[in-house]
Formats: C-alpha cells, structure tokens, sequence
C-alpha cells in the first residue's frame, strides 16, 4: 500500500502486511528485512490456539531517494527459521 497513493510529495509511506497462519498454540519471533541492508527490530507473536494474525512494516522515502526497485521480506526466527518471498516494490518520485 502506497500513502498518498499517486503524486510526489516530501515523503512517500509504503506499508506492506503479511498474514501469519498457525495450527495451535505458538509463540513466535519475527523481524522484517529491507533491501538497503536493514532490519526492523524483532517482535513477538503469541497465538493463543490455531488463528491468524496480521503483521505490517511501513518504510518511508522522501521525494530524492534513488530511482530504483526495492524490497522487504519477512523472517520468522523462532520456534523455527523461515523466510517468505519478496515483497517488491518501486520507488518513482524524483
């Protein structure tokens, strides 16, 4: 999702969302990572009994950031490593 969703202002907000699905009771860890070598903090997740939860990252780029793809990718780190595909994006206001 693109805030404002056309338009080149000072900032431009993309949020992406996931949708995590369990069987059962669980606990876990997640972080997000971005393709300009960073990573959100990781956070927790408790699932009480077999549901499933929404989680987001929001990345904000100014109007002068380079032209290019970018992406963001969610990783589960506990109780078991896995990663989801790529989220792509682009970035067009110069």
């Amino acid at each position: 999702q693109r805030e404002p969703q056309f338009g080149c202002p000072a900032n431009v907000t993309y949020t992406i969302y996931a949708t995590i699905t369990v069987s059962g009771p669980l606990e876990i860890a997640y972080h997000w990572e971005k393709s300009d070598d960073t990573a959100e903090q990781y956070k927790e997740l408790k699932f009480e009994k077999a549901s499933s939860q929404t989680v987001k990252v929001s990345w904000q780029l100014n109007r002068n950031v380079t032209y290019k793809s970018r992406w963001v990718k969610l990783v589960i780190a506990e109780p078991a490593h896995m990663e989801f595909g790529r989220q792509d994006f682009l970035h067009d206001c110069q």
